[in-house]
């Protein structure tokens, strides 16, 4: 940990923003004529920002997988959350016969009608997938599984929100550590030339 810490020593923390120190550890940091004797406070700083940019890759990397799911349960269930529908909601319009079953055409112009950017293939193809090859959805079926898919969008935002917090408070985090460190490294940089000085 403290050999990976003293990479980002190389870039003397100069304005660097924490998303442009991710991947010193994995590699292309310019070697340095000398690696000089670091002091314990200030490698600790450097260490700190670069954790918190570690966390931060990976907190990037979840969030990005959470929020480019494009399978069609993920579609139409974050469609109905962004229309801000409730699975009770949707059912209503859909159940325009009051209690018959819908097959697949209707369910085809039920996901259009609620804007889900899905063609006919890929929308008749999950509705397959709900009947098991059947020929239409009862409208209890149709609520178990709306009700699913909206818990599902729910606890799925709810997630990213959870992630992207989390990515604005580890950026605190690097940003403090790297202050910190060019603080004391200006202090010690002037305190040595001070030294210098005196001894002249």
């Amino acid at each position: 940990p403290m050999q990976a810490a003293r990479k980002v020593f190389w870039f003397k923390f100069r304005r660097l923003k924490p998303q442009q120190l991710m991947g010193v550890e994995s590699g292309g940091s310019p070697a340095p004529e000398v690696l000089p004797d670091v002091d314990p406070e200030l490698e600790e700083e450097a260490k700190v920002a670069l954790d918190a940019t570690r966390e931060m890759e990976e907190v990037v990397k979840e969030e990005v997988e959470l929020t480019s799911k494009t399978d069609m349960k993920s579609k139409l269930g974050n469609q109905i959350l962004y229309k801000r529908l409730k699975a009770t909601d949707v059912l209503q319009k859909w159940d325009v016969n009051g209690g018959s079953d819908l097959d697949k055409n209707e369910f085809r112009q039920h996901v259009k009608a609620l804007g889900v950017n899905a063609d006919s293939v890929e929308i008749d193809g999950y509705f397959d997938e709900l009947t098991g090859g059947g020929a239409a959805l009862s409208i209890k079926e149709v609520k178990n599984v709306l009700t699913i898919l909206v818990d599902d969008a729910t606890a799925n935002d709810k997630k990213v929100k959870e992630l992207r917090n989390s990515l604005v408070d580890l950026s605190k985090t690097a940003r403090m550590a790297q202050a910190a460190y060019r603080k004391r490294h200006k202090e010690e940089a002037a305190l040595a030339e001070a030294e210098a000085e005196a001894v002249a």
